[in-house]
């Protein structure tokens, strides 16, 4: 089985920007509080429970979504959302961004100085499985993403572009994450991120591991040490020897191209 992470987004239902589709998850959330008054019992998923639902007013048949109160004011975390670029034209975007075993270090970094919560799935085992959680604001998350984005944008490449194509990967992995969060943040500013481990904590983490996890600390604060060493090259103090030793991919892994083998892709390995 897969060990599943993702990026959640929830916000106020009454900052949902579009009026009918605000009223559609007003309607939802109403109907899944009759479903519990009148099935106290029942799961909230399943044949009846899908009938229920399109038996009550105003709830379109497409929504899913979870809710929850935050100091009194409802909250949504839906699927989706609408975005509307003309009075007829809109985008879909995505609530959730789902990820297969663990989180790539460009997920994290937006969760620098994020709130941290985790706790064990069986009380009084400590030996045992656990949660956890990382929250931030999303205007805060597109506030860490832009200053790593800036980071690799200003490093000092040169001409050989084959010593630091890592650069450039990572630079167009941030643009991924970064124009998502752009999205969700013009969907609502007030909108909260939550970077959940989901089954990775859950199956292959211990707890001590998972109370010691600083990865969105520690991935930003690499972000700085980079930009620590191309201010101290470009005033003289670092010299470039040493930090292509830090940065460019090594000589001795690059074969020239006039040099490779041109059925080297095609070779079976045995």
């Amino acid at each position: 089985m897969a060990n599943r992470c993702r990026i959640e987004i929830s916000i106020p239902v009454e900052a949902i920007p579009n009026e009918t589709e605000r009223r559609q998850y007003q309607a939802l959330n109403k109907a899944k509080q009759r479903w519990r008054q009148k099935y106290p019992d029942g799961a909230p998923f399943g044949e009846e429970y899908e009938q229920f639902l399109t038996s009550q007013p105003n709830v379109a048949s497409d929504l899913y979504a979870s809710f929850g109160d935050k100091s009194g004011e409802l909250w949504i975390q839906p699927a989706k959302l609408r975005y509307y670029l003309s009075k007829h034209q809109f985008s879909e975007v995505p609530m959730v961004w789902g990820f297969k075993h663990s989180f790539p270090w460009w997920s994290e970094v937006g969760f620098a100085k994020g709130e941290k919560s985790c706790g064990l799935l069986v009380p009084n085992q400590p030996e045992g499985r656990g949660w956890l959680v990382w929250e931030l604001e999303v205007p805060e998350v597109l506030e860490n993403l832009k200053y790593a984005i800036e980071v690799h944008e200003q490093f000092p490449v040169n001409n050989q572009a084959w010593e630091w194509q890592e650069v450039f990967r990572r630079l167009c992995e941030l643009e991924q994450i970064y124009v998502w969060f752009c999205k969700v943040n013009q969907m609502s500013s007030y909108a909260v991120a939550t970077l959940d481990w989901a089954e990775v904590a859950a199956n292959i983490m211990g707890f001590e591991a998972i109370k010691e996890n600083n990865s969105p600390n520690e991935i930003m604060a690499n972000i700085k040490r980079m930009s620590k060493h191309t201010k101290q090259l470009d005033s003289g103090k670092l010299s470039i020897e040493k930090f292509r030793e830090i940065y460019a991919d090594k000589a001795e892994h690059y074969i020239s191209i006039t040099e490779r083998d041109p059925f080297s892709s095609e070779r079976i390995m045995i």
